[in-house]
């Protein structure tokens, strides 16, 4: 049994992302919200 060299090559996208990219993406999105909610209650403030 050799590698056949036209052989497709097919791309799970219902695959889940690892942990380490799922935690690094919750915390983008956290950062990010945090920071508008921040801005949000200075300006209301001022």
């Amino acid at each position: 049994m050799g590698k056949q060299s036209g052989s497709e090559v097919f791309r799970i996208t219902g695959a889940r992302q690892g942990l380490a990219e799922d935690v690094r993406g919750r915390q983008r999105r956290y950062v990010i919200s945090m920071s508008v909610r921040t801005v949000s209650v200075v300006a209301a403030a001022a």
